[in-house]
């Protein structure tokens, strides 16, 4: 019962403060660190409380040798998942939908659900297709928080 009462908190919480991203900039033209490339969470200020549906990853990298030219992380709204190869860059656009998991390098395919080579093709989705948001269904928060009060003062 512990178990399921700390879920619903996490839940909740989630619902009535926002998701929760990584978030941070690096460009090889600048004179910052590669941190947020290689460990997000020990940037200065490593994280916003965003309004928006998902986290995303954005790394371009010289498709020639594959050292990183720019690389970001954020919250966005709109669903960008893929792989784009010139002959000058590799783009890779990565997102998902639970807080902070925008914390891998955003090569590899977390998720295991196959690449795409071409950017804009979803990859990963999660509540989409109806699903509640804390914009679109205040609602649905109310009754999380009612049922969490309940759990919680048994």
């Amino acid at each position: 019962m512990e178990v399921l009462r700390a879920l619903v908190l996490a839940l909740c919480w989630e619902a009535m403060w926002g998701l929760k991203c990584y978030s941070c900039s690096y460009s090889k033209d600048s004179d910052v660190e590669d941190t947020c490339v290689k460990k997000p969470q020990d940037v200065a200020n490593p994280t916003a409380t965003c309004s928006k549906q998902f986290c995303f990853i954005k790394r371009i990298q010289f498709t020639d040798g594959g050292k990183v030219s720019s690389f970001s992380r954020g919250c966005i709204d709109s669903l960008k998942t893929g792989k784009t190869v010139s002959a000058d860059y590799t783009i890779y656009t990565r997102t998902c939908g639970a807080s902070l998991c925008n914390d891998w390098d955003g090569v590899a395919d977390k998720y295991g659900k196959g690449d795409a080579d071409q950017e804009g093709v979803v990859i990963y989705a999660p509540g989409t297709g109806g699903g509640a948001s804390v914009a679109r269904a205040p609602v649905a928060v109310a009754v999380a928080v009612a049922v969490a009060v309940a759990l919680l003062a048994r």
